[in-house]
């Protein structure tokens, strides 16, 4: 009767979320740093710099998830694994908005 009924999905390993937590770190890092230096002579500048401050954030943010992953339940890794997904998606398109209006 329920041999059709597939099993539920294992959660993922520590492991899985250290690395992406540690990528993040990195690339939101490099990231901020490459756009301070890109786009600092630009007449837009502050916005700009705002972007470079929320990469900042979002580094931060990875490498304390980072620093705590270890010893945190699988299920609040993968919640924050998600927080820190959504949050480097939906800011930097809020930003995008705010300074296309604003020029």
């Amino acid at each position: 009767m329920f041999e059709g009924i597939p099993p539920r999905r294992a959660l993922r390993s520590q492991r899985f979320y250290m690395f992406y937590f540690a990528l993040y770190f990195a690339l939101f890092l490099v990231g901020s740093v490459i756009a301070w230096f890109c786009w600092s002579g630009n007449p837009l500048s502050v916005i700009r710099k705002i972007d470079s401050a929320s990469l900042v954030l979002c580094s931060l943010i990875s490498g304390g998830f980072l620093l705590t992953a270890k010893s945190a339940p699988l299920r609040t890794n993968q919640d924050r694994f998600w927080v820190l997904f959504n949050t480097g998606m939906i800011v930097p398109m809020i930003l995008g908005v705010l300074s296309d209006v604003s020029r």
